[in-house]
């Protein structure tokens, strides 16, 4: 049985493309604010609040990229071309090999940061 794409309406194409632009920006975040590993929150000492969301957002900004891309490949699994979704899967990987990545260099750190 052959699978039966539906077109994209102007409104969803236009939720595609804002997704894909919070997409890049995400991982822009994430890659601009690397730098130092998590500190835990201690709101007296040398790790503010602000500080401490200021060193987590690199992880946040990757995992939300992930979610993007998560949310692209399986809202538009049914309605998009195969060779779209194969596109929109691929989307996943940058951001999982950034969160390893990152996680190699500062997982200790980060584990310690957002168990409080």
């Amino acid at each position: 049985m052959s699978q039966q794409y539906e077109n994209l309406s102007s409104n969803e194409s236009y939720f595609v493309v804002i997704l894909l632009v919070l997409y890049v920006l995400t991982i822009l975040l994430g890659l601009l604010t690397w730098g130092e590993a998590p500190c835990v929150l201690d709101v007296d000492g040398a790790c503010g609040f602000g500080e401490y969301f200021k060193r987590l957002l690199p992880f946040y900004g990757f995992t939300f990229a992930l979610n993007f891309a998560i949310v692209l490949s399986a809202y538009y699994l049914n309605k998009l071309s195969k060779k779209s979704i194969l596109i929109f899967r691929a989307l996943t990987v940058p951001p999982l090999l950034l969160i390893f990545y990152y996680c190699y260099h500062f997982g200790n750190d980060l584990l310690k940061a957002l168990t409080l």
